[in-house]
């Protein structure tokens, strides 16, 4: 059907858009397509069901079915258009949210680690004094590391100093190593 078929009727400016095609059909103003626009989900639920309810029951002036049949095609893609962009909201919400989780999970990782290094370094630097004691002693190191006499007192302060204190703690098993 051609836009002859229709007096008044005009083309569409962007040839494949059903909207301007449909307005162009039934003769839809430019204002009634720029109110339509600015419906949301539930006036088009609230316009789809006035037009049926309207074709199940006439009263009133006499509807046109095609022009009927325009307005429902209209208000389905502005539905349509509505729920599309409720979608990629939710969407883009959803991704926000998981950036969020995975920055937290990669904060709780490095949280983990650090304590794990730290330990490392206290018990390298206990294997180290270990090793020197025993040497100063003259004795196997193999056997005499795990006993407990070669271990400084300090190593528990060294240790306590080193896990909460951070980057401080580090320093001082650099200066006591």
């Amino acid at each position: 059907m051609s836009s002859m078929d229709h007096p008044g009727a005009r083309a569409p400016s962007r040839p494949g858009d059903l909207s301007e095609t449909v307005a162009s059909l039934i003769n839809f103003s430019s204002d009634a397509m720029s109110e339509l626009s600015k419906y949301d989900l539930s006036t088009c639920d609230h316009k789809i069901e006035e037009l049926t309810m309207r074709l199940n029951n006439p009263t009133g002036p006499p509807m046109i079915i095609p022009h009927v049949l325009g307005q429902l095609t209209l208000l389905y893609q502005q539905k349509a258009k509505m729920q599309a962009q409720e979608h990629a909201e939710a969407i883009r919400a959803m991704q926000a949210a998981c950036q969020a989780e995975e920055n937290s999970n990669s904060h709780l990782r490095h949280l983990i680690e650090i304590p794990e290094t730290q330990d490392q370094a206290v018990q390298e630097h206990d294997v180290l004094h270990a090793q020197v004691q025993d040497q100063q002693k003259g004795g196997n190191s193999q056997t005499d590391l795990a006993s407990p006499e070669l271990l400084p007192r300090k190593t528990e302060e060294l240790r306590a100093d080193v896990i909460p204190g951070g980057a401080s703690g580090m320093e001082t098993l650099g200066e006591q190593l």
